[in-house]
This record gives structure tokens, C-alpha cells and sequence, in this order.
């Protein structure tokens, strides 16, 4: 029996693929009738009913064809090298002859039926050139000594012998009751079995089928039974057997769903060809392809498929199978077509997905599996899917598809470009295509694109037109632009035509437009890139430049200094705040640009409008009106800078109150007056604090690092309540003490520095000087050595390395080298009165 597990064709993808040779194979089959076949790894050979035997290429293309017969086809066999083929027909001729040229041609004939010519595989290197020819009986013809054939009948009485199947050593016959297994080099019989099947199952119409998987193991299929059967040697030859060999029946199964048509092997599995068993009946109007695992009792289905045949024929016998086992290929043969079978690889995996509309996944085949793949390229089934996306409406999947499969092909991206013009569909791919000016397309196409986003996305047009430059002709463009603004004005098409004349070198045209639209980033572009060109214009248009962004055109005329700061006043007089956040600018850049006059204007600027940058101005300038200033911060209220003001005018006391009564800060009134140094000022604080107990106490903790705590202290009142006093008394306390230990720990220092230091001095000053022997004193010029001892003279030698003799040196508490001194005295007086 065979186990088999249901599958959908629709579901799971067949393990074998199907095709129809083409070319001359298929115009054969369309004009003649097939009816048999035999496949050689060099060529296949194909029998008519009109007695044409063709010889095709594996790729479906005719070679030659042989008109030998003049009846039907038989049967066609070939020997193992290719060089020789037999074949017969139906009015008893047989023919043995070359393939590729016409030596050695052998012809018979006979009165009756032939049903086959086998050659031995061995016919081109075997002298005895023997072959079989099979009517009623079998008969084996070999050349004898005179290189005559001899024939003998090796088989009879059994009826016709329809079938057979010649392996090296062994051959397998089969009429319709048994089959006979020979041994053809010893010309014996090796085993003899009979049919055993459903005698209703006429053997005319289900006749037997065999194939050799080996050398040594034979498979026979008869209607729904197949038979597997070994040959093996025999452990000891008797006398009586003339063959060492014998046969033995491994396997028997019965199929489930196939009756028998064609047998091959596929490796160690089995390739069935065969008409479908429903319900006991043979249904020939479809033929099946199985693949069985065989076991020893059963077989497992691989596989079935319905062969995709056009039956035109419903005679079981009229189909035939036929196994190229080098290359895994099964050829199915009927009376109008020749179909090879062959493992689906990777090519018919995408060819499957293709037809199933499954375009993203035979895409992620063909990326993973580039190796496996021969048919197909990642081109072409990209054009697939692309064609698939558009087809669907699809758009946001086409720009990544196509920079996968068109990379930087520009006849491609044109191509592509053009189809989706029509359709108004460009910008779906603009973030993909080619666009570095060492990879680009041809102008037409960015012009192209650009119509479409001038008819349908003006909006985003000017950014388009920038992120392009260089890559299309922007007068073009700029046409295109004119055109469709004559019907549908637009802000954004008008900036576009700007960017287009900036492109020109248009930049005075081009800055009248970004003004009128109020285009501040482009205006600030082509002032920033072209000031020398546009920098008399840009002071004509001054007060449009302000309206349109005030604080950047102020702080672009400031940075300037082209322009004078009172042209620029004077124009924009008229306009306070332009002419205001002009001076800030320009004080910011430039404060000695500014006179007088204009440092006032930005002193009541501040107090009135921006009082945080009013103290930062005050410390930075120099010209402003003093007591103007004061009145104003006054008026307003500004504590901090009105302090200011009273200490820039030299009344330390009023700043000072301040400090202490308006802000009550305590740490800035120490700060003021760690500044100005002024013990005054410390008494002040003190006594504006002493009235103060929620100041007083801040007093207590900071004052100790800067005067004697004990002058605070003595100053408040007795009975007065501060708050934290004890806190404050403590960390006064603790910084005297802390101040104590800080400044003996430095005399230590000092004391240690001092004493190594003049260690080191006293070193130095000890160590010998060295007095050349030819040195002379340089009071007296006479020898400062002598030779005798008793003459030698007290020396004084400096390290300046002039030496005098002791008697030479006048004698003073700060002795000198007499000549170093006065060289540097000389010096000295000649600098200053230089």
C-alpha cells in the first residue's frame, strides 16, 4: 500500500515543475503524431505514427530527422555512448544504425509484429554488436567470427513479449503473463515470475512497465502492483545454475490512486507516471506524476500532480515515460505534446509567486537566493511587482522598489518618469531617483517632474527647485511657472520664480520678488551671498526689509559697517522700534559707533521697554547722560540700576542705601563694598543694618571675612532681639578661629620656605670658583696665580668670572665687580636719557 498525505495544489508548492519542450519539439508534435520516445544525455529521439524518427536537443531544437520506416513507431532504443540506435514499426522493420552518420546500418524486416529492438548499452564498443529484438518470441542476434549476425531464440511460448529493459549485464522481459530476468553474458535465465493481478485488468490495455534504479535493482509495474527486486550473487555456484546470480522480490505495494503508465527512478525514490484510480475505475481524463519513497512493505507519496497534458487520447498505452537520470529529468511523451518533469529549484519557486501575484515575496527570494537563481533577474521581477504597485495604485511602494531593481540605470528612471507623468504621479519618487551631478538623469526628466509639481504641489515647488539646482535648464522651469501664474496666482510659485532668477544670476529681479512675497529666509540668503552685488539696493528698500523681519535686517544693517550708522538713523527715524533695535545691534557690534545722542535714545529704550539689558548697557557704555539716565530709573523704579547710577556718579553712600533699604541685600552691600575699599562704607553698612534685625543676622554670618566682627557686634543696641543670633555668634566664632589656624599654618610655611631657600643660597654661595691659571687681576693686570708659593697674593674671585687681587678691591660693606657695576650703571643712564 502506499501513504500518501492530502495537499492543494493551491496551498503547497509542487516539488516537481512542468514544462512543455518547445521550439521544433512542440511544431513536430503539432503536425505529426508521437509514439514513442528514448532519451539519451545527448540527444532525445522521437517516433511518429507517420514512421519519423526526430532527433531533438534537450532544449526542444531538431537536429535531423530519419525517414527510415513507413508505418508507425515501435520503439526506439539507444546504446549507452549515444553512437548507435534501433528502432521498429509496426510492418515488422527494424534498423540499426548510427545517430550520427549511416555506417554499420542493419535492416530487417519480418512478418510479424515487432514490439521492440533493444541494443546492448555496450553496441559501440562490443565486437559482437549484439542486440534483441521481441515479437512472439526473443530473439538475440550477435556477430559470429565472419562478422555475419547469428540469431537465437532465447524465449518463446509465452505469447508476444511486450516489453523490455536491457542494464549492463542484465536484461528484464515481460509478455503478458510473467517476466523473464536474463543474464545476457552468460545467456541464461536468472529468475521468472508471474503476473499477478486482477484478471479483469486486460494486459493489452495495462501493460507491464519496468526501470532500473541500479546496475542490480530492477523496478516492474503492472496496472496498480509494483514489484522491487534485487539481483544479488550467489554464496555458492552449483554446476547446475549457469549464472552465479539470483533474484530476489524486496518490495511488493499496491498504489492507491495511480494505475501504471511509465516507471523511472528519481535517486533512491520512484517516478510513476499513470491515468488516476477512482473508485476502483481508471480515469483517463487526466494523467498523474508521483514520487513514492519506497519501504519494505508500503510506500510514502512525496508527491502527485496532475500533469498539465491535453489528452487526446484516452489509450493508456499511448503515453509513455522516459528518465534522463544525469540530470533528473523525466520526459512524459503523448500524441500531441512532450512535457519534461524536473525538480522545481529556485527559479520555479519565483515563477510560481509571479503567477500567484506574490511579488514581494518572489522579490525577497531573489534578494536572499541570488546564487540558486539562472532564469530570472532582479530586473525583471521588480518590473513585475512595479507593474503590479501601479496597476493597484500602490505608489508609496514604488520609489523603494525601483531604487532596489533600477539603481543608477537612467534609461530606466526616464522610462519610469514618463509612465508616471501620466498618471501625475512623479513625486511619489523623487526622494529615489538619481539626483548627484555625478549620477544623474537627462534634463527633461526634473523638468518634467517639476511641471508636475508646478500644476499639482506649488506648495512644496520652491524646495524642489532648490534641492535640484544644477540638474534641469531653470529657464524652462521658470516658463512653465510664468504660464501657470497667469490663471492661479500663488505665493509659492512666485518664490519659486525667485529661487529660478537667483539661479540666473538675476539677484535684483529676484530680490524684488522675495520682498513682494515677504520671503524673509530667501531675502536673508541673497543678502548674506550677494552683498556686493545688491548692497545699494538692499539701503533703498530699507523699510521693507524691517517690515518683513526687523530684528534680523537690523542686525544685518549693523553688522555692515558699508552703511553709516546716521543714514541709517535718519532713514529710520520715522519707525521708533526699527530704529531702536538698529542702535542695540549696532551697540552690540560696534559700541564706539554710537555718539551721544544715540546711547540716550537706547538708555530710555531700555528703562521704559527692556529693563533687564539696561544694567548690562550702563556697565558696557560710556556716553550716555548721566543725569538723564538717573531720572529715568528713578521713574521707572529700577533700584538695582539707580544704585548703579549713584556709584558711577561718585555717591557711594546713596547707592549704598539703596542696596541695603530698596533690595535689602546684604551680600550685594558687602560686595559694593569690598569693591570700593572705603572703611566708611563698612560703618554705613553696620549702621543701616543695626535697625535692621533680619538683616543684621545676614550681616553676622558674611562680615567676619572682611572686617573685625567685633565692630558689628559693639555697634548693636543692647536688648535687641535678632533672630539666629546664637547661629551667627557661633560661625563668627568659628571663621576667627578658623582664620587663626589658616594664619599660622602660613607663617609655618613661610618659615620652612625661608629656611630651606637660604639653605640652598648658603650651598651655593660655598661652593669654589674657578680661577684659570693664566687669569690676571683686573685692577692691576698682573698674574692673579704665581708659580711660587711664597709670592701668592689673597684673591676675590665673582662669579661673573673677573677676578682682582685682595689688595686691588676697595674695601666696602657692598662688595662689587667694579667692571660688571659700572658696564651695567652706563647702560642704565644711556636708556633714560635716551
Amino acid at each position: 500500500m502506499v501513504s500518501s498525505h492530502e495537499s492543494s495544489e493551491e496551498d503547497d508548492e509542487r516539488a516537481l515543475h512542468y514544462e512543455r519542450l518547445p521550439y521544433d519539439a512542440q511544431i513536430v508534435l503539432d503536425t505529426e503524431v508521437g509514439s514513442c520516445i528514448a532519451v539519451h544525455d545527448k540527444f532525445i529521439l522521437v517516433g511518429t505514427l507517420t514512421g519519423s524518427i526526430h532527433i531533438l536537443d534537450h532544449q526542444g531544437n531538431k537536429t535531423k530527422t530519419l525517414t527510415s520506416h513507413e508505418t508507425p513507431v515501435c520503439h526506439i532504443s539507444v546504446d549507452a555512448k549515444g553512437e548507435y540506435m534501433a528502432s521498429c514499426s509496426e510492418n515488422g522493420s527494424v534498423f540499426v544504425h548510427g545517430t550520427a552518420s549511416q555506417d554499420n546500418n542493419i535492416a530487417f524486416s519480418f512478418e510479424e509484429l515487432v514490439h521492440f529492438c533493444c541494443l546492448n548499452p555496450r553496441f559501440a564498443t562490443d565486437s559482437k554488436r549484439s542486440f534483441i529484438i521481441g515479437t512472439d518470441k526473443l530473439m538475440y542476434y550477435q556477430k559470429n567470427f565472419f562478422n555475419k549476425y547469428r540469431m537465437s531464440v532465447i524465449f518463446r511460448g509465452e505469447g508476444p513479449i511486450r516489453t523490455c529493459s536491457w542494464q549492463n549485464r542484465f536484461a528484464a522481459f515481460a509478455t503478458d503473463l510473467s517476466v523473464i530476468v536474463f543474464d545476457m553474458s552468460m545467456c541464461a535465465v536468472l529468475c521468472k515470475f508471474r503476473r499477478d493481478q486482477d484478471p479483469s485488468l486486460a494486459p493489452e490495455l495495462y501493460p507491464c512497465h519496468m526501470a532500473w534504479m541500479t546496475d542490480r535493482q530492477l523496478l516492474v509495474g503492472w496496472a496498480d502492483r509494483i514489484n522491487m527486486c534485487n539481483i544479488k550473487e550467489k554464496m555458492r555456484r552449483t554446476h547446475s545454475s549457469p549464472t552465479s546470480f539470483y533474484l530476489e522480490i524486496s518490495s511488493i505495494f499496491t498504489t492507491d490512486d495511480i494505475y501504471v503508465c511509465g516507471l523511472a527512478p528519481c535517486g533512491s525514490n520512484i517516478a510513476i507516471l499513470g491515468t488516476e484510480k477512482m473508485d476502483g475505475r481508471d480515469n483517463t481524463s487526466h494523467m498523474l506524476f508521483q514520487l513514492l519513497e519506497p519501504h519494505n512493505k508500503y510506500c510514502t507519496q512525496l508527491s502527485s500532480d496532475r500533469i498539465p497534458l491535453k489528452m487526446t487520447s484516452k489509450l493508456r498505452t499511448d503515453f509513455s515515460l522516459s528518465c534522463l537520470t544525469s540530470e533528473q529529468r523525466w520526459f512524459i511523451l503523448s500524441p500531441s505534446e512532450l512535457v519534461v518533469a524536473r525538480p522545481a529549484d529556485r527559479d520555479d519557486h519565483i515563477d510560481r509567486l509571479i503567477g500567484n501575484e506574490m511579488y514581494e515575496e518572489a522579490m525577497q527570494v531573489m534578494v536572499n537566493c541570488s546564487s540558486e537563481i539562472k532564469r530570472h533577474s532582479l530586473l525583471v521581477v521588480g518590473k513585475y511587482y512595479l507593474n503590479h504597485l501601479l496597476d493597484t495604485e500602490k505608489y508609496d511602494q514604488v520609489g523603494p522598489l525601483c531604487q532596489k531593481i533600477f539603481g543608477s540605470q537612467s534609461a530606466l528612471w526616464e522610462e519610469l518618469i514618463f509612465n508616471l507623468a501620466t498618471r501625475k504621479k512623479c513625486h511619489i519618487i523623487v526622494n529615489y531617483i538619481p539626483q548627484r551631478k555625478d549620477k544623474k538623469l537627462n534634463l527633461q526628466s526634473y523638468e518634467i517632474m517639476l511641471n508636475e509639481y508646478i500644476q499639482i504641489l506649488p506648495a512644496q515647488l520652491p524646495a524642489m527647485v532648490k534641492r535640484w539646482k544644477g540638474l534641469y535648464d531653470p529657464r524652462i522651469v521658470h516658463g512653465a511657472i510664468e504660464e501657470r501664474l497667469k490663471y492661479a496666482p500663488d505665493e509659492r510659485l512666485e518664490e519659486a520664480v525667485g529661487l529660478l532668477l537667483m539661479y540666473q544670476e538675476r539677484y535684483a529681479e529676484a530680490l524684488n520678488i522675495f520682498i513682494s512675497i515677504r520671503a524673509a529666509k530667501w531675502v536673508h540668503e541673497l543678502l548674506r551671498d550677494h552683498f556686493d552685488i545688491l548692497k545699494d539696493d538692499i539701503f533703498k528698500r530699507i523699510l521693507e526689509l524691517m517690515d518683513i523681519d526687523y530684528k534680523e535686517a537690523s542686525n544685518f544693517f549693523a553688522k555692515h559697517d558699508y552703511y553709516d550708522v546716521k543714514e541709517v538713523s535718519r532713514r529710520l527715524n520715522d519707525r521708533r522700534e526699527y530704529l531702536l533695535e538698529y542702535l542695540r545691534c549696532k551697540f552690540a557690534r560696534k559700541p564706539r559707533a554710537l555718539d551721544e545722542g544715540d546711547h540716550g535714545q537706547l538708555v530710555e529704550y531700555f528703562a521704559r521697554h527692556d529693563p533687564d539689558s539696561l544694567l548690562p548697557f550702563l556697565r558696557k557704555s560710556n556716553k550716555f547722560p548721566l543725569e538723564r539716565a538717573l531720572h529715568l530709573c528713578e521713574e521707572q523704579g529700577l533700584v538695582q540700576e539707580t544704585a548703579f547710577l549713584y556709584e558711577r556718579m561718585g555717591n557711594h553712600r546713596k547707592a549704598l542705601t539703596l542696596i541695603v533699604t530698596e533690595l535689602e541685600d546684604v551680600e550685594q552691600a558687602i560686595t559694593f563694598c569690598k569693591e570700593q575699599a572705603r572703611d566708611d562704607l563698612w560703618q554705613i553698612l553696620i549702621d543701616l543694618c543695626v535697625s535692621r534685625p533680619q538683616l543684621l543676622n545676614v550681616l553676622l554670618n558674611h562680615i567676619g571675612n572682611y572686617i573685625d566682627p567685633t565692630m558689628l557686634i559693639r555697634a548693636i543696641p543692647k536688648g535687641l532681639e535678632i533672630p539666629d543670633l546664637r547661629d551667627s555668634l557661633v560661625r563668627i566664632i568659628h571663621d576667627f578661629k578658623l582664620q587663626i589656624a589658616l594664619r599660622e599654618s602660613c607663617q609655618k610655611i613661610i618659615l620652612s620656605n625661608h629656611r630651606s631657600l637660604f639653605e640652598r643660597h648658603f650651598n651655593l654661595r660655598r661652593k669654589p670658583i674657578h680661577v684659570p691659571a693664566d687669569s690676571l687681576c683686573e685692577s692691576c693686570n698682573r698674574p692673579i696665580v704665581q708659580r711660587d708659593a711664597t709670592r701668592m697674593m689673597n684673591v676675590i674671585a665673582f662669579a661673573c668670572e673677573h677676578n682682582y687681587h685682595d689688595a686691588c678691591v676697595e674695601k666696602t660693606d657692598d662688595l662689587k665687580c667694579r667692571i660688571c657695576f659700572n658696564k651695567t650703571k652706563s647702560n642704565f643712564f644711556e636708556y633714560y636719557n635716551a
